[in-house]
């Protein structure tokens, strides 16, 4: 009886067992990834002084509450001598924008430079 099985035979058990692997491998990877606690991290730019800066910290802060404790993260950094401001408030801000069009209320995500 083995010696009538042909290579097409073998050549399908195989490949059989490639997808139950990549299923069950699939599955697992799945689960890791529903385990894994996924952050997010927003920095909002404002000034006291500008209008649409509260209500940018209103609906950003309430987004942020939304979430689960920790799953957002909120800085909340003032610029251009508003009084609450700090030098590396200011430089982290230039940083972002470079010499591209800056105002605030200015947000950015996970630390990259785009701009929302």
């Amino acid at each position: 009886m083995l010696k009538e099985v042909n290579s097409k035979t073998i050549l399908l058990i195989i490949l059989v067992l490639i997808f139950f692997c990549s299923v069950i491998i699939n599955v697992a990877a799945a689960e890791q990834e529903e385990k894994i606690q996924k952050n997010v991290f927003i920095e909002l730019f404002l000034n006291a002084d500008f209008t649409h800066c509260p209500k940018a910290v209103f609906y950003l802060e309430e987004l942020a509450w939304s979430y689960k404790p920790g799953g957002v993260i909120l800085v909340e950094a003032h610029i251009w001598g508003d009084g609450y401001d700090i030098p590396q408030t200011n430089d982290r801000y230039s940083w972002y924008t470079g010499e591209g069009v800056q105002g605030t209320p200015n947000v950015f995500m996970n630390g990259l430079t785009e701009r929302i």
